[in-house]
């Protein structure tokens, strides 16, 4: 397959290549969120079955991804939605794009430890969950709200792969 890759290219493939250091940096990013770091040993999951004995429910259900509003689980009807649908994840954002409620999910950092750690204890199965954090003008986790700044791909990419590795 590599040499297919190779002459289909007709150039070398590299192991890291500088379009790619982006999605490596935001599952970085996103292991932070996930409950095998940050929440290890407080929950306990029951592990996914093996496909082929998994209902049909179980694997639609684990491959859907959903936002909400709030900033706050408790209450809050996506508690309802994890469990009955068993969700693969959540989305989360600073702002809603209706003006009129303004924030979504995050307004701090010890805010959104609560909201990820409240999520995890109402799913069965490990839940990802996802910040759509780009970096430059597309950041939800903001300086201001106590998170570290996080550089544009653009900018990431002029740099070199270990200043962008220190980054993650």
């Amino acid at each position: 397959l590599a040499s297919t890759a190779k002459s289909f290219l007709n150039k070398p493939i590299k192991l890291i290549d500088k379009k790619f250091y982006l999605p490596f940096l935001m599952l970085a990013f996103a292991l932070l969120f996930c409950p095998t770091s940050a929440f290890a040993g407080e929950i306990e999951y029951k592990p996914l079955p093996p496909a082929k004995d998994a209902s049909i429910e179980l694997m639609a259900g684990q491959m859907i991804i959903l936002g909400f509003r709030g900033d706050n689980a408790e209450a809050n009807p996506i508690l309802n939605q994890i469990q009955k649908l068993q969700l693969g994840g959540i989305i989360l954002f600073d702002r809603d794009m209706n003006p009129l409620i303004g924030t979504r999910n995050v307004t701090s950092k010890q805010q959104l430890k609560k909201l990820v750690a409240s999520l995890h204890k109402h799913s069965e199965y490990p839940l990802f969950v996802g910040v759509d954090q780009e970096g430059g003008k597309v950041a939800r986790l903001k300086e201001k709200k106590g998170f570290l700044p996080l550089p544009s791909a653009r900018e990431m990419g002029k740099s070199s792969p270990q200043k962008t590795l220190l980054l993650a």
